[in-house]
């Protein structure tokens, strides 16, 4: 914590986090990442990058503290409720985890206009005065199953809310920036992680040949070895 600042705890596990640049305003822009690009056959179920935003701050270090992040998912071509397939969301600055969110049906707010988002907030993602970063969102899943049709999912900037995207400058003040529409969506498609063969064979050499096995009258007996299979 600086001197002559009281600084409060954020949940961030990202310690480095820390404005140098006190006392000037600045403002953030933000854009679509060029990563995580869009996928149409992802087969993995947890920790899957989804969502990018490129942000550039000017004037001052930044913090975004705070995404308003809408997802959209269609099963069959018809829309349902991203809680019954996302379970938990990550924040991340490169390798770096900000924070993890475990998401139930509580955790998906919905507007008047049928659009389910997730309030991101307590990122604590630091960018630098002039510099540019990409802060990554991933979802963990509850996977596609084979006689599943696929996920599709799509993440954009709360469209309700063009300040979708909050931080704070040196000064303390808020600077916003707008992530909705389609220019600043990614979707990404979920299928079942594919078909599986088991091929099972007797093993000759272990299965004991047909015979009689003496038992004893009262107490039986264990371990008997019937068949061995690979």
């Amino acid at each position: 914590c600086p001197v002559g600042y009281v600084c409060t705890a954020t949940g961030s596990t990202n310690p480095t986090s820390v404005i140098t640049t006190r006392g000037a305003v600045g403002v953030i822009t933000t854009k679509l990442a060029s990563t995580p690009i869009a996928d149409a056959d992802i087969r993995i179920s947890s920790m899957v990058p989804v969502y990018g935003i490129e942000v550039k701050a000017q004037g001052s270090d930044m913090i975004v503290d705070r995404v308003l992040l809408q997802v959209g998912l269609t099963v069959s071509s018809s829309a349902t409720k991203p809680s019954t397939f996302i379970t938990k969301l990550h924040a991340y600055d490169g390798s770096t985890l900000l924070r993890s969110w475990s998401l139930s049906e509580s955790d998906f707010n919905k507007d008047s206009s049928d659009r389910y988002y997730v309030i991101a907030s307590g990122l604590n993602f630091l960018v630098p005065k002039d510099t540019s970063k990409v802060l990554t969102f991933k979802v963990d899943t509850t996977g596609v199953s084979s006689d599943q049709a696929a996920r599709v999912v799509t993440f954009q900037g709360y469209a309700g809310n063009s300040q979708n995207v909050r931080a704070v400058d040196g000064a303390n003040l808020n600077s916003y920036a707008d992530m909705s529409g389609s220019a600043n969506s990614r979707q990404q498609t979920f299928n079942a992680s594919g078909n599986s063969n088991l091929t099972v064979t007797l093993n000759g050499a272990l299965t004991p040949k047909s015979t009689n096995n003496r038992v004893h009258t009262s107490n039986g007996t264990k371990g008997l070895l019937m068949q061995s299979i690979d």
